[in-house]
This record gives C-alpha cells, sequence and structure tokens, in this order.
C-alpha cells in the first residue's frame, strides 16, 4: 500500500530540526517529502530538468511523460499502454521534483487511489527515484561520494503488497 511507502519514507527521512520531512495528504494519495539535509545548505539551485528525467528512466520500466500537466508542473506523469495489471496500477499517478531549487521537494502522487496497493516492484522503484534524486542534489553540493543518512531494512518494506 501507499502505507507501506510512506512509512520507508518516514524512516529513511525522520524529523528534522522539529520539521517532519515526510508528510501525508488525505487517504495517502499523495506523499509530500521536503528533505532537508544539511549537507545541502548553500547548495547552488538546480533548474535544468534534464538530469531528473534522465534518473526517472533509468529506474521507472512503465512508459511516462515528463511534462506540466495542469496545475502540475514538470512531473513524471505513468502512461500505462498495455493491459497489463503492474502498468495499469500506475494509471493516474505522478512524481514531481519541484524546480529550481537547492533542497529537494518531491511529490508521489498516486491520484485517488491512496488505498489501493502498490506492488513491492513499484514501490521498491519510486524509493530509488527519490534515493537518486536526493543524490543529484549531493552531487550538485560537491559531495562525490553518496552516503544514505540512516540504513533501513529495506527487505521488509519491500514485501508484496
Amino acid at each position: 500500500m501507499t502505507e507501506k511507502l510512506y512509512s520507508l519514507l518516514k524512516e529513511e527521512y525522520p524529523e528534522a530540526n522539529g520539521s517532519e520531512q515526510v508528510t501525508i495528504y488525505g487517504a495517502h494519495e499523495r506523499i509530500y517529502l521536503n528533505i532537508l539535509d544539511e549537507r545541502l545548505r548553500g547548495a547552488p539551485e538546480i533548474k535544468d530538468s534534464s538530469e531528473i528525467t534522465r534518473i526517472a528512466e533509468e529506474v521507472f520500466d512503465v512508459p511516462f511523460e515528463f511534462e506540466a500537466k495542469g496545475d502540475v508542473g514538470e512531473a513524471v506523469f505513468f502512461n500505462p499502454v498495455s493491459e497489463d495489471p503492474y502498468q495499469q496500477n500506475h494509471y493516474a499517478h505522478f512524481v514531481q521534483v519541484y524546480l529550481p531549487s537547492n533542497y529537494p521537494l518531491i511529490i508521489i502522487s498516486t491520484g485517488n487511489r491512496g488505498a489501493v496497493e502498490l506492488f513491492q516492484i513499484q514501490r521498491k522503484n519510486y524509493f530509488d527515484y527519490i534515493m537518486k534524486i536526493h543524490e543529484l542534489f549531493l552531487r550538485n553540493a560537491g559531495y562525490t561520494k553518496y552516503q544514505r543518512l540512516r540504513k533501513i531494512s529495506l527487505p521488509q518494506m519491500f514485501t508484496n503488497p
């Protein structure tokens, strides 16, 4: 479920300086992640979305378009093209990274389907995408080696559903 992804992100990104890094909207239909990593303080802003698109192409295995739609700025909008249940489970989902920014602010939207089960690989891909976006921002801040702040038990979190 989206709740499992939310729990995973809460464990990886706990409260920082009295502020929640991970919040949720409604019935788990949107997860907001505001990464408050002190290592990013004073980093230049990332303005170009080309690296974010490249990471999406590397991580996601369901067709998507990277564009702005309606009141949502540039984001990964999934575009399932087959009747495969895994692909269809991405229908109406999007992942947005706000730019320009020097701190990652990421939204994962599962539309009105927060209670719908996410596939194990789907949760893993969303999580991997966030980790790679965080790494991109760290490289932009001058860090050449990426080290996660916390090590969580990933195998337990990626059990179905």
